[in-house]
């Protein structure tokens, strides 16, 4: 089965990291020149942080966002948003490293800072919320989770263009979340709404339209329609084996996915 939850590019507290002088303790040319340093060193570190997290090198990536994350509290403080961005990528990173005790109260530091500078209903403060309930999801805290994931939805829709690629995301989610509780009729709406805003978005030969397609796939398997769910299935092998080639684990996947469809159908005929 493919991810259902697409997290964002989406880090660990430490309070000694907040210890280090804010930009107003810096004066004059001196202090000047020390806080832009810090601030490009921390920019610097978070890029490359990106980078090698993009190359699933997690540890290397969590070593430099730590480093970027001290460098830019000492210059910006520890409650500007570019802080709060760099909380976020850090857990991010030990999220993929499966450490999500660690992540959690990251992402939530992140999710307050940019809730208390930027605002209740800014865009930037949907994504930290989209990311803390993606986390309490994997650690079955559902009830949280489906909370935050609304919580991004409702400020997305009003705060972003439709169609958006972040509000395929929540969608996604909310259908995941919704999969992972049993309640199937439900998660297929959240799916079919991701795949319409994906597709118009990127196009039906994209990568992200194929992957709501299977998971679009795999709900209605779990309600029984072979019939339904088998299109969608083989144009996202169409998809992935077009743009990934046959062997590309995506590609294996869904292979895997349309042999079993075909042998729930022949056991069913056979039943009757």
């Amino acid at each position: 089965m493919l991810p259902k939850s697409a997290s964002a590019p989406f880090k660990r507290s430490d309070p000694g990291l907040v210890s280090n002088p804010a930009p107003h303790a810096f004066g004059g040319w001196a202090g000047r020149l020390r806080y832009r340093a810090g601030a490009l060193l921390a920019d610097r570190l978070n890029v490359w942080g990106l980078w090698v997290q993009t190359r699933g090198r997690y540890s290397v990536a969590r070593y430099l966002f730590s480093a970027s994350l001290i460098a830019c509290t000492a210059a910006r403080g520890p409650d500007h948003p570019r802080t709060a961005t760099i909380v976020n990528n850090l857990a991010v990173s030990l999220k993929y490293l499966g450490r999500l005790a660690a992540a959690e109260p990251l992402f939530r530091r992140g999710f307050a800072v940019r809730e208390a500078v930027l605002g209740h209903e800014h865009p930037s403060t949907a994504s930290s919320a989209n990311n803390l309930a993606a986390l309490l999801q994997d650690m079955g805290d559902f009830q949280e989770a489906e909370k935050l994931y609304l919580h991004a939805l409702n400020i997305w829709r009003v705060t972003i263009p439709v169609p958006h690629l972040a509000l395929a995301k929540v969608l996604n989610n909310l259908g995941a979340l919704a999969e992972d509780r049993g309640e199937f009729g439900r998660a297929e709406q959240f799916y079919r709404q991701a795949l319409d805003i994906t597709d118009q978005s990127l196009g039906p030969a994209h990568v992200a339209t194929a992957t709501c397609l299977n998971n679009l796939a795999l709900v209605l398997l779990e309600q029984n329609d072979l019939l339904g769910a088998e299109p969608f299935l083989r144009q996202a092998l169409v998809v992935f084996r077009a743009q990934l080639g046959d062997q590309h684990p995506l590609s294996v996947t869904v292979t895997e996915n349309v042999a079993a469809l075909e042998l729930r159908r022949r056991g069913a005929q056979e039943a009757h």
